[in-house]
């Protein structure tokens, strides 16, 4: 059985790495929504 938490923790987890990889680009898009695990 998996838990929704766990499961919402793993694809946060990549949209973190996904906007980590895409702020080189365009480090303003990132104001608004700043990662929580850092």
């Amino acid at each position: 059985m998996i838990s929704y938490q766990w499961l919402a923790e793993m694809v946060s987890m990549i949209f973190i790495v996904i906007k980590k990889e895409r702020s080189y680009d365009r480090p303003g898009k990132n104001i608004n929504s700043q990662p929580r695990l850092l």
